[in-house]
């Protein structure tokens, strides 16, 4: 999940290079909502990696 988060979003940069006025701004506010889901991927598999030492 972690890799498709990042590939989305890269792929909604490379389209706001062709995008203007409030789009722009719609994925930007996207992307940083990807970026808080992907550090709570990562969280979330410290998590579970800790819990299958314990």
């Amino acid at each position: 999940m972690v890799k498709n988060t990042i590939e989305n979003m890269e792929a909604a940069e490379e389209t706001m290079e062709h995008t203007i006025g409030n789009n722009q701004e719609a994925i930007r506010e996207k992307n940083e909502r990807r970026k808080e889901s992907i550090e709570g991927f990562r969280k979330e598999i410290l998590d579970e990696a800790e819990n299958r030492n314990k």
